[in-house]
């Protein structure tokens, strides 16, 4: 199967394996996006998959090459009553 050739391939080089669903809990990150667009179909698959593990958030973070003014913005105090 491809991924069992992809790892033996890996196994012998200098490699990253990333498979995504061992990641489930840990924040990826993923630089240069936009080189490859297609990704974000597998990514939204992905997320789907966490929210109903019941991670809501902090799942990934996606970076690409334009500039871009950086704010992080800090939740509102939520309000109930």
């Amino acid at each position: 199967c491809k991924t069992t050739l992809a790892q033996d391939i890996a196994e012998g080089r200098d490699a990253v394996y990333l498979y995504l669903d061992e990641q489930m809990g840990r924040l990826v990150v993923i630089d240069k996006i936009q080189l490859v667009p297609d990704l974000f179909k597998a990514l939204r698959g992905q997320i789907d998959r966490r929210r109903r593990a019941g991670h809501r958030t902090g799942q990934f973070l996606l970076l690409d090459r334009r500039q871009t003014r950086c704010c992080i913005k800090a939740p509102s105090p939520r309000l109930d009553g």
